[in-house]
């Protein structure tokens, strides 16, 4: 039986993935297991110029994005994209499909919205994952997310980062 998806809102640079974090930990604490891809998390007062996916299960890490041009990567937008590490998290994320409570998803944004990225590992986890799917989109993109994907708001718990977690989080870690 799949379980209602939980989405992570908020405007840029608000929150989202410290929620994220905040939810797993929770979430960990009660003895759930977990899959998918995490970013994590920038050191303190540094200018953020790379952004780096941690495979939930294992605990590898994997370059994603970078201000800086990088041999090899694609150009998207002001961004160096590796899109191998999108391979490898589509992998970790079916290696641990059928062994785990939850899948989390830091970031579904503009690229899976236009069919690349996480698009096909996104929309195949939605249709056949018998855990929990947690995904973070930005506030601007989650009506075209929630479409594109066929999650309806009847169907979701939606978390929003620019508004206070604790009563948020008690609906689902209890």
């Amino acid at each position: 039986m799949q379980h209602t998806p939980i989405v992570v809102t908020g405007p840029v640079n608000s929150g989202k993935t410290t929620l994220l974090y905040t939810l797993c930990s929770r979430l960990d604490s009660a003895g759930y297991r977990f899959g998918g891809v995490i970013q994590v998390a920038p050191l303190p007062n540094q200018q953020k110029k790379d952004w780096v996916w941690s495979d939930q299960g294992s605990g590898d890490l994997r370059l994603l994005l970078s201000t800086e041009e990088h041999s090899g990567w694609e150009r998207y937008g002001r961004f160096w994209v590796d899109t191998q590490t999108f391979t490898w998290a589509h992998e970790r994320v079916m290696a641990m499909h059928d062994s785990t409570d939850y899948m989390t998803f830091d970031e579904i944004g503009p690229m899976e919205l236009e069919g690349k990225a996480l698009h096909a590992t996104f929309k195949s986890v939605l249709e056949s994952y018998g855990g929990t799917v947690i995904a973070v989109v930005r506030k601007p993109l989650l009506e075209r997310v929630m479409e594109t994907y066929g999650i309806s708001g009847d169907n979701v718990v939606i978390l929003h980062a620019d508004k206070p977690w604790e009563v948020q989080l008690e609906k689902i870690v209890k």
